[in-house]
């Protein structure tokens, strides 16, 4: 650390203090040092105060400077309850489907591409279940976007070497290792070994990161002409990142110049006053721990990561505050491979033709003031009904002190009680003071879009019905997914669509791509041939994510699933080309089982439970067998038909030959009678209805005793 690059202890600033380094430094300083006051200039004027009000209404905190300090200040955490909603509708809609993100071909009719999907679905749920805190990360992200109005994050592969130089045995052509005259292995240099080698997603503070305000409100990042990001770094990791003398060998980070620790202190503590503001902010009462004990090694200072626009080219160089050079400056790509895409902006709510949005928190801040000036009013006038002013007359002969101690059980002397004090009367707080705080209410949630118990309590009307109570939730859960797909679509795609670029880029962790061979059922051997694993990972893909409009509430999800299935499945020919595997994982996922695969038996579990097939000679022996059984009971229907019909000819004819014979007998009984035919015809049917009716009625006496028998039986008295 004793060589000094040419220029940087004695000539690091000229007698008037300005930049003059040499060797082309001054320049390159220059820049860094107009764009960052110009950037902080504007963020000092026009966003850090908005921000400290939201941190201070997101932290459930009043300003101590308004009103008297004797007043009780009150605060009613609408903010914070609203924004604690936001954030478990995210987690509802983000984390219900254990897969945590969608990646498909962008030409669906390539089946290399298919293939590298699947290789890529798995790299990604595998960093981002194992190295990356996914979870905290994207809530974070959000609640970034809720209280500042937007989220600035940095998305790149982290890559350190061991300290030491990896040596291997030396291979020969038939896999032996190769041994010198005396008969001792010979060794040679093998592969970097790495401390860390993996994907990083930092949430950088905002305060902490600077465009120009000019740049285009849609995309800054790539529309500025500078960027800069000011990184908090121990002066201990400054010095070790300057004793690195060569570039990172995987992600090509560039050596640092080698400064003294005086210099490092002086220039890193700078610019440490441009980002306190916030941090003060954000700490709240709590000291901050950068400003705790005296320069040392420990000592938080300031890195500027610089991106400058030049001719057409993003030239990128660390400097210490403004005031030291750390590297020379080089092609960003050189740094990462993907340009400006390792920063992304992201936000919740858009504003157009604004940089800095308002944040949810920034618009109900009013309606918070007047919520908590309402309830400091309702307290004060409680305190004033529960203990009195008074009248005193000036120079009367009172105790004060007693007075103003007013307990139960106590007295005060005076001279004159009638005169010396009134009681000044205080009448109690009206229901007014209540309507209008459930008005304050009501209108802060529709404008944050919440659906709060309170809200419930002040519509009587609408929440006694399913009906009513589903029409104040629609507008709320309307409000909430328009939020969610705004800061789906400006930060959670586009930072999985870089971390996907990384992996394609840098992933060489043997196991992981193994693991992600083995869920695309690709041969373990291509994992081993180095290019052939490359072109099947380095395809164009489409990168999603599984949320959609209307995925607040999970039953309502499983509702609307189940109706596009049913008339998806009566369409023709879909049934057979719905995915059912798919189907059944989000309706698990819906119900809160992840995706139900310890619910699904694999095809190994069904191939166990599945009886073993028996012998061809024995299935033609079963097949023969059972062609006879069918044969047999063909045989014995059709007799039985048979029976069937020549029992019924032989009735009809019998009823044929008994209607014959009484009418011959009618005819005869006629004769000897003297009775006309009609007559006695007419006569025999009377007699047989009276018949049929004496049967009838002896039929229902019967049905009716022995349904009270039946129910004496079932009551178990009266027999």
């Amino acid at each position: 650390m004793d060589d000094k690059h040419p220029g940087q202890v004695e000539d690091i600033t000229a007698p008037g203090g300005d930049p003059a380094i040499a060797n082309g430094d001054g320049i390159w300083l220059k820049r860094a040092a107009e764009a960052n006051s110009a950037a902080t200039t504007y963020m000092e004027s026009s966003v850090l105060n908005q921000w400290d009000d939201n941190i201070d209404n997101f932290r459930s905190r009043n300003d101590a400077k308004e009103g008297s300090k004797n007043r009780k200040k009150m605060f009613r955490p609408k903010t914070r309850s609203a924004l604690r909603g936001h954030e478990a509708a995210l987690a509802t809609a983000l984390f219900s489907n254990n897969d945590l993100v969608a990646v498909g071909p962008s030409d669906k009719n390539n089946k290399l591409q298919a293939v590298s999907a699947k290789i890529n679905a798995a790299l990604l749920q595998h960093r981002l279940e194992k190295t990356i805190p996914w979870y905290q990360t994207v809530l974070g992200a959000y609640q970034d976007t809720l209280v500042y109005g937007l989220v600035v994050s940095k998305c790149y592969w982290r890559y350190e070497p061991a300290p030491e130089e990896n040596f291997v045995p030396r291979q020969g052509p038939d896999g032996q290792t190769e041994l010198d005259a005396e008969g001792f292995e010979l060794w040679e240099l093998g592969p970097d070994e790495a401390l860390v080698d993996k994907p990083v997603i930092n949430l950088l503070s905002p305060e902490n990161f600077r465009f120009d305000p000019n740049a285009d409100w849609r995309n800054p990042v790539e529309d500025s002409p500078y960027l800069i990001e000011h990184i908090p770094m121990y002066a201990a990791d400054v010095m070790s990142r300057m004793a690195l003398s060569e570039a990172n060998s995987k992600t090509g980070e560039p050596p640092w110049h080698t400064y003294s620790l005086a210099q490092i202190l002086a220039a890193g503590l700078q610019s440490a006053t441009d980002n306190k503001q916030t941090r003060d902010a954000r700490e709240g009462d709590r000291e901050d721990p950068r400003d705790m004990g005296g320069p040392s090694e420990f000592t938080p200072v300031w890195v500027h990561f610089n991106i400058y626009r030049e001719e057409g080219v993003d030239m990128a160089y660390y400097t210490l505050g403004t005031t030291l050079m750390l590297s020379d400056p080089v092609p960003l790509t050189d740094i990462y491979k993907h340009g400006r895409e390792v920063y992304t902006i992201g936000v919740s709510t858009i504003e157009s033709h604004r940089n800095y949005p308002s944040a949810l928190t920034e618009l109900g801040g009013n309606i918070q003031r007047e919520i908590n000036l309402l309830a400091d009013q309702r307290y004060d006038n409680v305190r004033l009904v529960l203990n009195k002013r008074y009248f005193i007359r000036r120079q009367g002969n009172v105790d004060l002190a007693a007075l103003r101690n007013n307990r139960p059980g106590g007295g005060i002397f005076v001279d004159n009680p009638n005169e010396d004090v009134n009681v000044i009367q205080t009448p109690d707080v009206t229901s007014s003071s209540y309507a209008e705080q459930d008005r304050l209410n009501q209108d802060m949630d529709e404008l944050m879009g919440t659906f709060s118990p309170s809200s419930i309590q002040s519509n009587r009307a609408m929440n006694e019905t399913v009906g009513g109570m589903n029409l104040m939730s629609s507008g709320a859960n309307s409000s909430q997914e328009y939020i969610m797909r705004t800061f789906i679509e400006t930060w959670v795609e586009p930072v999985l669509r870089t971390l996907a670029k990384l992996e394609q880029y840098f992933e060489t962790d043997e196991t992981i791509l193994s693991v992600a061979a083995s869920k695309a059922e690709i041969p373990q051997r291509s994992t081993k041939n180095g290019p052939m694993m490359d072109r099947l990972i380095q395809q164009d893909l489409n990168i999603t994510v599984n949320v959609g409009l209307g995925n607040t509430n999970p039953e309502q999800k499983l509702e609307r699933l189940m109706m596009a299935v049913n008339t998806a499945g009566n369409m023709p020919q879909m049934g057979e080309r719905t995915d059912w595997p798919e189907v059944a994982k989000e309706i698990w996922a819906y119900a809160g089982f992840g995706d139900g695969e310890r619910f699904v038996m694999t095809k190994e579990k069904q191939k166990e439970g599945q009886q073993p097939a028996p012998p061809p000679e024995v299935m033609i022996k079963q097949a023969e067998m059972k062609a006879r059984a069918e044969m047999e009971q063909a045989r014995q229907a059709h007799e039985m038909q048979m029976l069937q019909m020549r029992l019924q000819q032989e009735g009809q004819q019998q009823i044929a030959e008994m209607n014959t014979r009484r009418e011959l007998e009618l005819i005869k009984l006629s004769e000897t009678s003297g009775i006309k035919l009609e007559e006695l015809r007419a006569k025999m049917d009377i007699e047989s209805s009276k018949n049929k009716t004496l049967r009838e009625i002896e039929a229902l006496k019967a049905s009716l005793m022995s349904r009270e028998f039946a129910i004496k039986m079932k009551m178990g008295s009266g027999i």
